[in-house]
């Protein structure tokens, strides 16, 4: 895979306005370095950016880098060490020491964001990624690679509403990388297939009645192994992965079909028409009723 960037780093004023959903990006940059070469370069002396090794740095905002080619290591807080191989994707987080290079012989390709998000985010701090579990191997990732790029160009040719536009292309960029990271140990494997076709009979089953065991006997796997494998491929259990495809389906029929509320309630296998109300309530906020009246 060849990397057709030039050399770069670009860094931009924090503006709230230019936020979206929250996040403000602040820097990008590629950096293709050869073997032997001064790392980091002392050129990148901005805004605290730049580090010495002996030292390392903390930073005021996350950042994603990502490198496609090349060997390294990278270290954070707690004396976490890891090696950095092609296809490594980690996350820098807010006032966290770090420091990370690659090695001499090799040297390496880098992207990177930077940005800023509210204390209470849930992007870069989830059960998946966080500063005690900040990097991950994913492999070389043409898609990831474009949705740098994607950023990239937004934020080098700086039109009007650039900001808006790179803070939501990097919030695409964040969904393959944890698409990515999920699905890294399943690819190609029999449980992957397992799940996909758990999923697409979840989808038929919405308002179907159709329980969870059933979907372990139909895949003829027993229900506690199905859970399990399940569980680690799309993050929740499968009974959390139905309610969440019940809740939409719900919303999708309050606004837009003629069915009552009890109707809508017993075609979806809820209990009786309270426990969805207070269902829908919990989950959306707003009672039935004013999904219904919000198609007017």
């Amino acid at each position: 895979m060849t990397d057709k960037l030039n050399n770069f780093s670009k860094y931009f004023i924090d503006d709230p306005t230019d936020s979206f959903m929250g996040l403000i990006v602040n820097d990008i940059g590629y950096t293709a370095v050869k073997p032997n070469q001064e790392y980091p370069s002392s050129k990148e002396d901005h805004r605290g950016y730049y580090f010495k090794w002996e030292t390392g740095r903390r930073l005021k905002d996350y950042q994603i880098v990502y490198i496609s080619n090349g060997t390294g290591t990278f270290e954070t807080e707690n004396n976490l060490k890891f090696d950095v191989t092609p296809g490594t994707v980690f996350f820098l987080f807010p006032e966290v020491w770090h420091r990370y290079q690659p090695l001499p012989d090799t040297g390496w390709t880098e992207y990177w964001i930077g940005c800023s998000l509210p204390e209470d985010n849930s992007l870069f701090i989830n059960n998946i990624i966080n500063p005690q579990n900040p990097i991950f191997t994913i492999g070389l990732n043409t898609r990831i690679i474009k949705a740098f790029n994607e950023v990239f160009e937004i934020g080098l040719e700086f039109s009007s509403g650039a900001m808006a536009s790179m803070s939501g292309a990097t919030f695409f960029l964040m969904g393959l990388i944890i698409d990515a990271i999920k699905n890294k140990n399943f690819s190609g494997t029999s449980n992957e297939k397992m799940v996909q076709k758990a999923i697409c009979i979840l989808y038929d089953s919405v308002d179907k009645n159709t329980k969870i065991e059933q979907v372990a006997e139909i895949l003829n796997i027993s229900y506690s192994l199905f859970r399990k494998i399940f569980t680690e491929y799309t993050g929740i259990p499968p009974k959390q992965y139905l309610l969440k495809l019940k809740l939409s389906k719900a919303e999708d029929l309050l606004r837009f079909s003629t069915l009552s509320i009890k109707e809508i309630s017993d075609l979806l296998g809820f209990e009786n028409q309270n426990y969805f109300s207070k269902y829908i309530k919990q989950k959306t906020g707003i009672i039935p009723n004013e999904h219904r009246n919000s198609r007017k």
